[in-house]
């Protein structure tokens, strides 16, 4: 029987790609630059692709913050300050909370059923600051967050701290998010029930199978249900 679920943040919960956008151009803003819409579309392709190297342990967090900009910098704009610039940017995006439709209600509701934590690979006083914002934080009883963990998705560790920390095995957590490579392998390899969030019906070319897809979280409650009775048929 599921006793927890792991809510994913960034476009599990959040619309993480909204919020970026209007950090960076006020972020570029304050550093005295009108950025194009073409240098959003670079820079958001470089911080990706970095994202995914972090997922993979070929780069640290605190690097990557950093790397980013330097990496966008060298391309069009070599006379900015890339650390001032993430400072400016971390800032701005921590105030940035556009929740994905219907998220409210689906998660009062599953708190009603079963214990909700947040698991996210994001920065601590971002994630923690968005999450104030979005008003669902009283949903949550727990907050299981990369940088304060020192350990990211999709590490044993990472989800080794959520077994110990909620008391149960891995099967009774159900762990939903839109990551394949960080949220679907992890909890496929660490045998919790595993959720693919996948609402733009991304093809799936990894070898990685979720136990569910979905591309309506609403669908995690007749999740519920589902294992609920098969667990119920189980004995």
């Amino acid at each position: 029987m599921i006793k927890w679920i792991c809510f994913d943040v960034d476009d599990t919960l959040l619309d993480f790609h909204a919020g970026e956008k209007i950090a960076f151009f006020s972020a570029m803003q304050e550093m005295g630059v009108r950025a194009k819409e073409q240098d959003y579309h670079e820079y958001a392709r470089i911080n990706d692709a970095l994202w995914k190297q972090l997922e993979k342990g070929e780069i640290q967090k605190e690097r990557l913050r950093i790397q980013r900009f330097e990496m966008f910098f060298q391309l069009f704009y070599p006379t900015l300050d890339p650390v001032k610039m993430n400072d400016i940017y971390v800032r701005h995006l921590a105030e940035q909370c556009f929740l994905i439709k219907g998220v409210q209600e689906v998660v009062e509701k599953c708190s009603k059923r079963v214990h909700c934590a947040i698991a996210t690979n994001g920065i601590a006083s971002v994630q923690r600051r968005r999450l104030e914002k979005s008003g669902l934080m009283p949903y949550f009883k727990e907050l299981f967050i990369s940088e304060e963990l020192d350990c990211s998705k999709p590490q044993k560790e990472f989800f080794d701290a959520i077994v110990r920390k909620c008391k149960c095995s891995p099967e009774e957590i159900l762990f939903v998010g839109d990551s394949l490579s960080a949220d679907i392998q992890g909890a496929v390899m660490n045998h919790f029930v595993s959720v693919w969030y996948n609402p733009k019906h991304i093809k799936n070319e990894m070898d990685i199978h979720a136990d569910h897809e979905i591309d309506q979280l609403e669908e995690v409650l007749n999740i519920l249900e589902e294992e609920k009775n098969e667990n119920v048929c189980n004995f």
